[in-house]
């Protein structure tokens, strides 16, 4: 019997009777070398494995054939801050406290690079934004911290966000090159290079034919539809076409990371974990970008686990959440996981994908902070500061087209008072004022008109 099947069929014996996350989910076998890979912008239902019919996607294909895939994973918050915070906290923003820029850390809230750090695990982030770990505490809880540069600095005219994959490849890969041959590390890689602007290179946008054209997919273009622009249906369908193929040329530079970690004896024994911190709108409901709804087209992200031990082929459908990856890469490799978070480790769905869940999520954070939204099961309802609530039955209305808020006051009744207790006792962090550049940044991505 291999070192997989012996693992699962532990495992799966151990969790047969778990009603609850967190009953008998420890590993025999823990894992030492992890690698989180978030993909910004990354709509789950644009990726082949998640049913998507153009070829977007083969080597994260390829990836979900050998682990398990989360079906329904939902953004903890629809913007870049908020939600990397959960992934890294295992805390709804509400509860970390960087629900924007400029908000810090609330005081005793451990990172999971804080939690391997002080187990011996070696720790680095390379990523492509610095509002992937917003505050200074998030940074340093990282031994090594590498932010690689994404915007154009020479004036020239065209898109600003550039497609830096390649870089933080090299970048993680010479500091996995550094590391002692047996030393355990956690590495969180960000890549950018699906967010507008959608600027493929000329072979990836002619797979997808989408020409030359990348004016429709500059985030000045998207930005200019706030202020009454018109976008004409074939400038839709190219946006669409230039993010496929933004998909595709950041696949294939995944493919050539997975080849390199081969090669260094590294792929077998890492648990590597690929998710997205919230997804991107294209006019289902009226909009374009993201961060200011809180949509499945914004919130359906992917959630990928593959290493050792973890079963080839699965499909999970229970509702799960962003906040769950710390709590469950701890649990794989061993590590105590904190009382009190937000999220559950997710061993159980991992030994038995159809095993008892709590399917109660949470998000909120918006970029005003105006809506949050809870979802228990198959239903979802969004609250918001200054419109009426928003109901929907997620399985017979999977575009969220149809309010049913005033026709089930008393289910609607039922999540909104659900909403409270997970919120209860949450109050608001310390803030600090935005520096210029800061507000510049936001500008460039879209969130600050």
């Amino acid at each position: 019997m291999t070192r997989r099947s012996a693992w699962c069929a532990l495992l799966g014996a151990v969790l047969l009777s778990a009603c609850t996350p967190g009953v008998g989910d420890e590993p025999p076998h823990p894992v030492n070398r992890i690698i989180l890979i978030s993909i910004d912008t990354l709509r789950a239902d644009r990726l082949g494995a998640y049913g998507y019919a153009r070829p977007t996607s083969p080597v994260l294909d390829a990836f979900a054939a050998d682990g398990v895939l989360f079906a329904r994973c939902s953004a903890s918050s629809p913007w870049t801050p908020p939600s990397h915070t959960s992934m890294l906290t295992g805390l709804y923003p509400s509860r970390h406290g960087v629900f924007e820029v400029g908000r810090e850390l609330r005081a005793g809230v451990r990172t999971l690079a804080e939690e391997f750090g002080a187990r011996g695990f070696r720790t680095a982030a390379v990523v492509a934004s610095d509002l992937v770990l917003p505050c200074k505490r998030c940074k340093s809880t990282f031994e090594h911290y590498d932010e690689i540069e994404w915007e154009r600095k020479d004036g020239r005219s065209g898109p600003r966000v550039l497609n830096r994959a390649a870089d933080i490849n090299a970048a993680a890969l010479a500091w996995l090159g550094g590391l002692p041959p047996e030393a355990p590390f956690f590495l969180l890689l960000h890549y950018y290079d699906v967010h507008s602007d959608y600027a493929p290179e000329p072979r990836f946008a002619r797979m997808f034919g989408a020409g030359p054209d990348l004016e429709p997919g500059e985030t000045d273009s998207l930005i200019a539809t706030r202020q009454g622009r018109t976008m004409q249906p074939h400038e839709v369908e190219q946006i669409q076409r230039l993010y496929d193929a933004e998909i595709r040329q950041l696949d294939t530079r995944l493919g050539e990371l997975f080849d390199e970690l081969v090669r260094r004896g590294i792929w077998e024994d890492a648990l590597i974990v690929v998710t997205s911190d919230h997804g991107e709108e294209f006019r289902e409901h009226g909009g374009f970008l993201h961060g200011r709804t809180l949509y499945e087209e914004v919130l359906h992200v992917p959630l990928i686990v593959r290493g050792p031990g973890i079963p080839a082929g699965r499909v999970v459908d229970a509702m799960v959440s962003l906040a769950d990856i710390m709590p469950t890469m701890l649990a794989l490799a061993r590590v105590p996981v904190p009382d009190g978070l937000d999220g559950h480790a997710l061993l159980p769905l991992l030994a038995d994908g159809a095993a008892v869940w709590p399917e109660l999520v949470l998000s909120e954070a918006d970029h005003f902070n105006e809506r949050q939204a809870i979802r228990a099961g198959q239903y979802k309802l969004i609250r918001s500061k200054s419109a009426d609530d928003e109901l929907y039955d997620l399985a017979a209305d999977p575009g969220e087209h149809d309010n049913l808020a005033d026709r089930e006051r008393a289910r609607s009744a039922d999540l909104a008072g659900r909403m409270r207790g997970v919120l209860a006792g949450r109050s608001p962090a310390r803030v600090r004022p935005l520096t210029e550049v800061e507000r510049a940044r936001l500008r460039v991505l879209g969130y600050v008109d």
